[in-house]
């Protein structure tokens, strides 16, 4: 991981096990540490914009550019304001160019040149820098389009030219072997769409040109070729970013930490395994944290509908459950039966201390016999008198009443 370097947009990032502790001791000390940490606060969520972009912002130009239909350059006239393709003989004054000895819709000229790098390690490392890149477009017309091409995406570019030259040299030569270069020498190469060449063009169409749009590809390959052309280089540059999105959080991480690391990397014999390891764990972090907004941004929409199946649930299990209200019972409902609560037990106070607690009377186990009440004569009514069978107004024999 020490000898691990990353170029990126010119600034070569120096990332591994002793990144932070490199970028503190190349600005010396405390300045570098706060330097360090800073750029690393930076790194880190432009690490998080890359994943995002990568997944919801970057277009797939190669299916926008199979979606849209082939028309023909009159009918595509009309489409004010909306994305067409149309195909043809490109007609114009075309580019020439010294190097090449036919006309070009498009030329890209890149000069690079072999340098040596040495990061605050003292590791070096030699490699191929772009110094110089420029790009030269043609406006031409298709029929009676149009067409402004400057700023589209070339596809089907050839290479036609590519020469070398050393250090003390003024020219570059044809065929120069680059096999050994040294420092200083540079390569040239040139890629061109030839004019000679059918061409296909898609864009918005404005006032009968094309000159723009969310897609503007201007192609010499067939349409076939072209949109799997178009998807691989979408292709290539979702994973550049994702893989961009993980070296941005890991080096940030290492630039945060890297006064701790340097610190570590001082204890005898473990220092820069430790050192080593951590590099290795806020590797592996930043690769998870890329894959969960990956996975979260793919299933975003899943996520929502799943919410809003729970809120929904939760709603109508709300709004179909009865609730208990004021004279309305217990919770369970209105048709539930309140019970009966049992009238309060008298309580006995309790007797102070020393005081004898009077006892209850006794009950007796035998209820007294109520009192018996006059007799009368089922017959005449006259009263009887106690105990007597016999009625002594009219002789009639009663019963025991």
């Amino acid at each position: 991981m020490a000898g691990l370097n990353l170029n990126v947009g010119g600034f070569n990032l120096g990332a591994g096990a002793g990144a932070g502790s490199a970028v503190s001791r190349g600005c010396g000390g405390g300045c570098g540490a706060i330097v360090g940490v800073f750029f690393g606060i930076i790194l880190i969520p432009v690490g998080f914009y890359l994943a995002y972009h990568s997944e919801a912002r970057l277009i797939n130009h190669g299916k926008v550019f199979e979606s849209v239909e082939m028309a023909q350059p009159d009918a595509a006239k009309a489409q004010e304001g909306e994305l067409v393709k149309i195909s043809g003989q490109a007609e114009g004054e075309f580019i020439t160019i010294p190097e090449w000895d036919g006309q070009a819709l498009y030329v890209y000229t890149e000069v690079e040149e072999y340098e040596r790098e040495e990061d605050a390690e003292g590791d070096v490392d030699y490699e191929w820098k772009t110094v110089d890149s420029d790009t030269h477009w043609a406006s031409f017309t298709i029929g009676s389009v149009a067409v402004r091409p400057q700023g589209a995406n070339a596809v089907g570019e050839e290479e036609v030219y590519s020469g070398y030259k050393k250090k003390f040299e003024t020219a570059f030569h044809v065929g120069t072997s680059a096999d050994n270069p040294e420092v200083g020498d540079r390569r040239k190469s040139i890629e061109v769409l030839d004019a000679t060449r059918p061409v296909i063009v898609l864009g918005q169409m404005s006032g009968g040109t094309i000159s723009g749009g969310t897609t503007f590809v201007v192609s010499t390959q067939s349409e076939e070729q072209t949109t799997e052309t178009l998807k691989s280089e979408y292709k290539m540059a979702k994973w550049g970013m994702r893989f961009g999105a993980v070296m941005c959080i890991f080096v940030g991480i290492m630039l945060i930490f890297g006064p701790l690391t340097m610190l570590v990397g001082y204890i005898p014999i473990v220092g820069d395994h430790i050192s080593c390891l951590f590099a290795v764990i806020a590797f592996a972090f930043a690769a998870l944290s890329v894959t969960v907004i990956t996975l979260f941004i793919k299933a975003f929409w899943f996520l929502v509908a799943a919410a809003a199946i729970v809120m929904g649930y939760m709603i109508y299990r709300g709004v179909t459950t009865p609730r208990g209200g004021p004279g309305g019972g217990e919770a369970g409902g209105p048709d539930r039966p309140v019970q009966p609560t049992a009238p309060p037990r008298a309580v006995t106070p309790e007797a102070p201390a020393g005081v004898p607690r009077p006892e209850a009377p006794e009950r007796s186990e035998e209820a007294p016999e109520p009192e018996a009440g006059p007799r009368f004569c089922p017959n005449c009514g006259a009263e009887l008198a106690p105990d007597s069978k016999f009625c002594a107004q009219c002789g009639q024999q009663v019963r025991d009443q």
